[in-house]
């Protein structure tokens, strides 16, 4: 009985401590990465078209076939063997085996193993694409964690600071200094605060919620991330939007992917050119067959080895075809694959403008949040030397409460403001780290 409580004991230890556990940046790109449904359908994309490049190259290889076949005939027929008219009921035996290969098909087979290739490599770019853009939704979730982690560390440093003030002001009250009107103040504003504790309290839980639904892992209150701190250096520069540019054009897989898929248009075209162009195959191929009404001169039955033996044949043949008319329809499919390679160009125009784009939208964002969080750091520290001079002017009663009060809500809404511009000028400065093909990471 104490060994089945030990083991109880041990196993909800270890269950707890699994629960508990910090989840690391590392560890939620893996599983975010290992997971996300886009991701996996985009692998088994790969897999089709690493399949389709395989069934491509043996494609040139020749087709090797073994065909066999049983037949009866009654009444009134022709020996398949001997071809003489029989009344007799004839069983009958075939085999034969048969090999072809294309010797010249226009290059056929050879583009299209060239367009498999570029094919696989588009996929392979697209899953590349899809994971930047999931590390990237994973990073923001992971930030959003730490900044409201930051903002319920505030809220709890401001309610403590006000509950300290409303304890002197009730005692000065009791001791009659002090109006009730200016302690009832002091009561709402710590009231007020910790309204705004709890809501900075539920903005961390959703930002929990958010990142674990990322993860596709079941909810769970004591998922814990494990806290970064983050040396914000707010002398960091950018090269110029159009340099950030030409980066992006040899690191983007969108990019390269718009690339590939002009490059599988072109090979389209070769593909249905080569239909104009005449074929040359060879084959050949050995047989023989038994006929039971086969005899010798005797009028005696041959034996099946023998007729098999005797039977025997074999033939070689070139084939040599030139495409004259078909409707047009060689043409068409030629003209329908220019028209794909023009569309894959503009697909190509649109993605880059796009990439231009955004990252002149995000140059401009990054240099506001720097000048934000340099703003919100000045403003952090005036407010704090205006609330204490304010608070030893109210300790002496010089300032009335209302104005006390007004100098620790400018300081309250800098520090948040503070906090969350240092948070968004992070995740700027990500965001044009992925454009010039940085590792994402904090």
């Amino acid at each position: 009985m104490k060994n089945y409580i030990n083991l109880l004991l041990l196993l909800a230890f270890s269950f707890n401590s699994i629960a508990q556990e910090n989840w690391d940046l590392q560890k939620c790109l893996k599983q975010a990465k290992e997971n996300n449904l886009e991701i996996l359908k985009q692998k088994l994309l790969i897999d089709i078209a690493k399949s389709n490049l395989k069934s491509s190259k043996l494609s040139l290889l020749p087709d090797f076939n073994a065909f066999s076949s049983q037949g009866y005939n009654f009444g009134r027929a022709i020996d398949p063997l001997t071809n003489d008219f029989t009344i007799e009921n004839i069983s009958s035996n075939n085999f034969s085996l048969r090999s072809s290969v294309d010797l010249f098909d226009g290059f056929n087979k050879i583009n299209k193993i060239k367009r498999d290739k570029n094919s696989l490599k588009f996929s392979e770019l697209e899953l590349e694409r899809l994971v930047n853009r999931v590390y990237m939704d994973v990073i923001d979730a992971y930030l959003q964690i730490i900044f409201c982690k930051e903002l319920v560390v505030v809220s709890k440093e401001q309610l403590r600071i006000t509950k300290l003030q409303y304890e002197k002001s009730l005692k000065l009250y009791n001791q009659g200094v002090l109006a009730k009107d200016a302690l009832l103040q002091v009561e709402s504003q710590v009231l007020s605060e910790k309204l705004a504790k709890i809501s900075s309290e539920n903005q961390l839980e959703l930002a929990k919620l958010n990142l674990q639904q990322f993860l596709k892992i079941e909810q769970s209150e004591d998922f814990e991330i494990q806290y970064i701190k983050l040396n914000i250096d707010t002398n960091i520069t950018y090269p110029k939007t159009s340099e950030i540019y030409q980066l992006a054009l040899n690191k983007l897989p969108e990019l390269k992917a718009a690339e590939q898929n002009i490059l599988i248009s072109k090979k389209n075209i070769s593909i249905s050119k080569s239909n104009l162009l005449p074929k040359l195959s060879f084959s050949s191929s050995i047989g023989t067959g038994y006929s039971s009404a086969r005899t010798s001169l005797f009028g005696e039955e041959i034996s099946f080895k023998s007729q098999i033996e005797d039977n025997l044949s074999q033939s070689i043949s070139f084939s040599l075809s030139f495409p004259i008319f078909n409707g047009n329809q060689i043409r068409n499919m030629i003209t329908s694959s220019k028209i794909d390679l023009l569309n894959s160009d503009y697909v190509l125009d649109e993605t880059k403008f796009f990439v231009r784009k955004q990252i002149e939208i995000a140059y401009s964002d990054f240099r506001t949040a720097k000048k934000q969080y340099q703003f919100c750091m000045k403003s952090v520290v005036s407010n704090k030397q205006t609330f204490l001079i304010s608070k030893n002017k109210y300790d002496l009663g010089i300032i009335d409460t209302f104005s006390f009060l007004d100098t620790k809500s400018r300081l309250n809404k800098a520090e948040s403001e503070l906090v969350r511009a240092k948070y968004d000028y992070v995740f700027k400065s990500k965001i044009l780290d992925y454009y010039m093909g940085k590792n994402l990471n904090l």
